[in-house]
């Protein structure tokens, strides 16, 4: 009876129900990348030149025109028949001719390419034995034409308000000679700027 009524009393007890755990979530922080910074060298200072210049040389405008004179010298003192060096050489403005001063008695019109070469002188513009100075007078505007001025000696006396006795003109294309103030008197002329006229005065021996 006992027996019976501790079974029925085991029996009639709930049973006591096991519980499952839960799982707990744990919150993980993760850290965020660092950036990784690539370390870069130095560059090996160098040591700072200061930069030399040579001085360009300059020359006076006389060492220019003595060192012009010589190079023409150079090319066209052959062109002389004395023999000799050419006391003075000037160009025509446009540098197409020069006018070579053999003596005092003769100058070479010579082209400065040499393909031509005039040369007056007092003999053959005036005549056998004469002694005149033979001079440059002018260069025409469109370099067509040189202007040739004779000028006789005077026995030591300078006429200082004269240019000649004679002008010529000569065609530099083809050497042809033609007066243009005829042998007389003393002359004193003048060209025009522009080259078209010509001015002039005589005086008497």
């Amino acid at each position: 009876m006992i027996l019976i009524f501790l079974l029925i009393t085991g029996c009639s007890e709930p049973s006591a129900l096991s519980q499952t755990p839960t799982p707990t979530l744990t919150s993980v922080r993760r850290a965020a990348p660092q950036p990784t910074l690539a370390r870069t060298p130095y560059p090996t200072p160098t040591k700072w030149i200061t930069p030399t210049s040579t001085p360009t040389r300059t020359l006076s405008p006389d060492q220019i025109a003595t060192t012009t004179q010589q190079a023409l010298h150079d090319q066209l003192d052959e062109h002389c028949e004395t023999g000799r060096p050419a006391r003075r050489i000037r160009l025509s403005p446009d540098g197409q001719w020069a006018v070579l001063g053999c003596g005092i008695e003769a100058i070479a019109l010579v082209r400065m390419d040499e393909s031509k070469v005039w040369r007056l002188s007092s003999e053959s513009l005036i005549g056998p034995y004469s002694e005149y100075f033979i001079n440059l007078a002018h260069w025409s505007k469109g370099g067509a034409y040189a202007y040739i001025v004779a000028n006789p000696h005077t026995d030591g006396y300078w006429e200082p308000f004269h240019q000649g006795v004679v002008l010529y003109r000569i065609q530099l294309g083809s050497g042809q000679i033609s007066e243009v103030l005829p042998e007389g008197p003393f002359y004193a002329y003048t060209f025009s700027p522009d080259g078209e006229t010509l001015a002039y005065c005589q005086h008497a021996w």
